[in-house]
């Protein structure tokens, strides 16, 4: 993963990549297509999302877990290759298609995107600032993430309930000065 500013894009981008379509449509400028394994169809449905670079055409993107695969062959299969480096992953052990998710259902997995999300976050700003002070590891005063955001996910994780996060949170509500700063 490149840098913090591309994770947070691809976590709210990939809120809709829940759908096999709208991952399918990614692959669009897709290296590999008849005759491969990892053709556009394959890739999505096991819930890759085409990221490509300049250098690196066939750079993919799991919606779910965010792991970054790339120097695909054309007999790779998606799914070995998913499961062989991110086993985890809650996409994978998904039993049911998108569509036929409850809404208690929905809502773990999204609380359990969010956590692979804050935790990649914080590797890559981490790495970053260990790179920056030249292995000397260091904090910075400049957050990516908003008192307000890091709050509002608080409260939607230790919900059990989905009820309890409705998603509209706002960083202009300061209910304490302590953790809403102006």
């Amino acid at each position: 993963m490149a840098n913090i500013e591309v994770l947070n894009s691809r976590f709210s981008l990939y809120d809709k990549m829940y759908s096999h379509e709208l991952r399918e449509h990614s692959f669009a400028d897709w290296p590999f297509r008849a005759e491969c394994s990892c053709t556009p169809d394959k890739m999505a449905k096991a819930g890759f999302v085409h990221c490509p670079s300049e250098n690196e055409p066939d750079v993919v993107c799991c919606f779910f877990c965010l792991i970054e695969l790339e120097g695909w062959e054309p007999d790779d299969d998606p799914w070995t290759e998913h499961k062989k480096r991110s086993p985890n992953c809650g996409f994978l052990t998904m039993k049911k298609d998108f569509t036929e998710l409850t809404v208690a259902e929905f809502f773990s997995m999204e609380k359990e995107r969010l956590k692979i999300y804050l935790v990649k976050g914080r590797h890559v700003e981490r790495d970053t600032n260990q790179s920056r002070s030249h292995g000397k590891c260091t904090s910075t005063p400049n957050h990516t993430y908003t008192t307000a955001l890091l709050s509002h996910v608080c409260v939607c994780m230790a919900s059990t309930t989905p009820a309890a996060c409705t998603g509209n949170w706002t960083p202009a509500v300061s209910h304490n000065p302590r953790w809403f700063p102006k």
